[in-house]
C-alpha cells in the first residue's frame, strides 16, 4: 500500500483553496477600505471638534486646515497664530480627500465663519463617506449617495 496523495487529490484541494480565496479576498479588501475610511472620518471629526472647543475655551478664533497630507488646528492670538493640534492626513492611509473647503474658521461662539454647507468626502476603492459642515457649526454625516 502506498502512502501519500495523488495528483488529482492535490488539484482538487488547490481548486477548493482557490475558490475560497476568490470569494473571501474581495470581501476582505472591502472591509479594509471601510475601516480606513471610517478611521479617517473620525480623524476629521476629531480635528473639527478640537478646533471648535479651542475657539470656545480660549475665546479666540481657530482655523482648521483640511488637507490630504495633514489636518492642522491653529489658534489666532492677536496677530500671531499658535499650533493647537495636528495629525497626518488621509492620503497617508491611501484615502482620497475631496473637499469644497480647505479651511474652516471657528468663531469664539463655536459658529463657523465663511462656510455654508461645506462638504468633506473621503474615498477609498468603492467606499465613500462624507461630512457636511454647516454655517451654524454643526458637523453632520452626509447621507447623499456618492
Amino acid at each position: 500500500m502506498h502512502r501519500g496523495t495523488t495528483l488529482p487529490e492535490i488539484v482538487v484541494v488547490l481548486l477548493l483553496i482557490g475558490m475560497l480565496a476568490g470569494f473571501g479576498l474581495p470581501a476582505g479588501w472591502l472591509l479594509r477600505d471601510r475601516i480606513l475610511v471610517e478611521r479617517e472620518m473620525a480623524a476629521v471629526a476629531a480635528a473639527y471638534q478640537q478646533a471648535r472647543l479651542s475657539a470656545m475655551v480660549a475665546g479666540d478664533p481657530t482655523v482648521l486646515w483640511i488637507g490630504p497630507d495633514r489636518l492642522v488646528v491653529w489658534q489666532r492670538v492677536g496677530t500671531d497664530s499658535v499650533l493647537v493640534w495636528q495629525r497626518i492626513g488621509p492620503s497617508q492611509s491611501g484615502v482620497a480627500l475631496e473637499s469644497t473647503v480647505d479651511r474652516v474658521v471657528v468663531a469664539p461662539s463655536g459658529l463657523t465663519m465663511g462656510v455654508a454647507n461645506g462638504r468633506i468626502t473621503l474615498r477609498r476603492g468603492t467606499v465613500s463617506r462624507g461630512w457636511v459642515v454647516s454655517r451654524l457649526g454643526r458637523l453632520r454625516l452626509d447621507r447623499r449617495p456618492p
